[in-house]
């Protein structure tokens, strides 16, 4: 009797162990897409964070450039510096003022963002950041 009892609670244990096998495999492919997400995700955000922080740089930099001739020049030489890691080519830089003392300058950064997911795409547009200081005399 405890000899087919204890046959009985090892065919249990294997077919629990295959179960377990089989729902392992069957929740694998959303746990995978899942973690693409959250690393696409975060890409998209260090990204933004990358954009935003050239936007600050180009608007301090054109703050503090108003007597110079190449004032705009200066300005998207600083935005494309303080961001390496970004493409410099596709960096769209726009600066709006009147140059006149304790006016506003605004530095508009672009940078085209798509964050695809094992080859879907579910977002493709622009990270616009706007920074906006004064000019200094």
């Amino acid at each position: 009797m405890l000899a087919s009892l204890c046959d009985g609670l090892r065919r249990f244990r294997a077919h629990v162990g295959g179960i377990s096998a089989v729902e392992f495999a069957m929740i694998l492919p959303i746990l995978v897409l899942l973690l693409f997400a959250v690393i696409e995700f975060g890409m998209a955000f260090w990204q933004y964070q990358q954009v935003s922080a050239a936007a600050s740089e180009g608007a301090r930099r054109a703050s503090v450039s108003r007597t110079y001739g190449d004032r705009d020049q200066r300005v998207i030489d600083a935005v494309k510096e303080s961001s390496p890691s970004l493409d410099a080519d596709q960096l769209d830089v726009a600066i709006d003022s009147t140059w006149n003392s304790g006016d506003p300058v605004t530095v508009t950064v672009s940078y085209p963002e798509e964050i695809t997911i094992l080859g879907v795409t579910f977002f493709s547009d622009d990270l616009t950041i706007k920074r906006t200081m004064r000019v200094e005399q």
